[in-house]
């Protein structure tokens, strides 16, 4: 299976593709204050573990996984196999439901781990690693959700 990871330098644009990878086209946009985040230019299609079709809008913003710098030698944040899964488990954090229901973030996690089996399948140990991390510590930033974040019409079934 070929991957691709292209970037230009010039205006910090991006695109992630492979095979049956869903394809990821964005750019840079970290600040000072959040140096690791990027932002969707096209709309990303992620199909989820019972079928249906996560799309996630072109303009929403992620920092995909919030790995501490010192672990991402062992957990990269970015890569062919994380970013689908990071995208999709944001997303999923952010278009929540108020008032909160922990089924939610229950099921957001276990589609990352989904993902990242799907996706990164040779790095079992990490994968659980990251799953159990997202379980244990992802209730803060599932609790605060993204009020900025643009709502479409978030989840299709494939028919």
């Amino acid at each position: 299976m070929g991957s691709s990871f292209k970037r230009s330098t010039k205006d910090n644009k991006f695109e992630m593709s492979a095979g049956s990878y869903p394809r990821i086209v964005g750019e840079y946009a970290g600040t000072v204050e959040r140096p690791v985040y990027f932002k969707l230019t096209e709309p990303a299609q992620i199909e989820l573990s019972d079928g249906s079709i996560l799309v996630i809008p072109a303009g929403y913003s992620t920092n995909y996984a919030s790995i501490p710098r010192f672990l991402w030698s062992v957990l990269p944040p970015l890569g062919i196999g994380v970013t689908p899964a990071s995208l999709a488990h944001d997303y999923l954090y952010a278009i929540r439901k108020l008032p909160i229901d922990w089924n939610e973030k229950k099921r957001a996690d276990l589609e990352f781990k989904y993902l990242l089996d799907k996706y990164n399948p040779t790095a079992e140990t990490a994968n659980k690693m990251m799953y159990v991390a997202v379980k244990l510590f992802g209730r803060p930033n599932f609790v605060k959700g993204q009020s900025d974040v643009i709502q479409p019409e978030t989840v299709t079934k494939n028919l």
